[in-house]
């Protein structure tokens, strides 16, 4: 049986697209290795999960500490262009070579651009083919959150220079994201040749539509964090527009003071 290694550095039992991969696998009847934040139950027999742990765990002395690692690690090194020690000493690519070192298996299915020196590393560390690599890329890192100066200078800079320190195996490994435009990007900015596109999207549903009569309203639904750069302010605001047909519910992650803040926000909105 083929042993699926599946990183990712987010809470997988919340994160859709980690569960979906997961799923798949086992239901073709793979063995799969997960590693990620926080706790994720076995699917069946044949799931091991390897729990890395979150940075922002330590406890009682140590809290103090460790905010002020992570503000030199996650903002002051990059703005320095010591992106090159910033990678060298993060705890969530450590945790994971660490934690995942003496793991065998025969694939890697590796998310988001955090975890791409971690699948370097491990096949190179078990001599496993480059092309035995797939990056999942759901996002276009460089400029995620580019409304934000700070994120630019801090993480943003750090995200290109993973990029490009790693460039000469972008070509070699599997590379997939969520769109066109994104796979553009990367084309265009990192001179990678082939992305394959894997749309996020929700299991088929065998659902019709149906048409609403007299009073009845249209429900929409956005599901997705409580992120400011995402402006769902102007969802909110575009009802205004719509004769009042349209009822629209939020369903939001909001784990991070900022993602709250910006949830209580958007409460406020009529």
């Amino acid at each position: 049986m083929k042993k699926i290694l599946v990183i990712s550095p987010s809470v997988i039992s919340s994160d859709q697209r980690v569960i979906k991969q997961i799923k798949t696998l086992l239901n073709n009847n793979y063995y799969v290795i997960s590693a990620g934040f926080g706790n994720l139950a076995p699917l069946n027999q044949n799931h091991k999960h390897i729990q890395v742990i979150n940075k922002h765990n330590f406890k009682l002395l140590f809290i103090s500490l460790n905010r002020v690692y992570n503000f030199l690690e996650e903002n002051i090194l990059p703005m320095l262009n010591l992106s090159f020690l910033s990678e060298k000493i993060n705890p969530f690519i450590l945790d994971f070579k660490n934690k995942l070192k003496d793991i065998d298996f025969d694939f890697i299915i590796s998310n988001e651009i955090l975890t791409l020196p971690v699948s370097i590393y491990l096949a190179n560390k078990n001599n496993l083919p480059l092309n035995k690599i797939i990056l999942d890329l759901h996002e276009y890192y460089p400029k995620e959150f580019e409304d934000n100066l700070i994120w630019k200078l801090t993480k943003g800079k750090f995200y290109n220079y993973l990029l490009n320190k790693y460039k000469k195996y972008l070509n070699r490994i599997n590379i997939t994201t969520v769109s066109n435009k994104i796979a553009e990007l990367y084309k265009n900015n990192y001179d990678i040749k082939n992305i394959y596109i894997i749309r996020n999207i929700p299991y088929y549903q065998d659902i019709k539509p149906v048409f609403t009569v007299g009073n009845e309203f249209i429900r929409l639904v956005h599901i997705g964090g409580a992120i400011k750069s995402r402006k769902l302010e102007i969802s909110i605001q575009a009802l205004k527009y719509t004769q009042k047909k349209f009822i629209l519910d939020f369903y939001l992650i909001a784990d991070s003071k900022a993602k709250i803040k910006y949830l209580n926000y958007s409460k406020e909105i009529n």
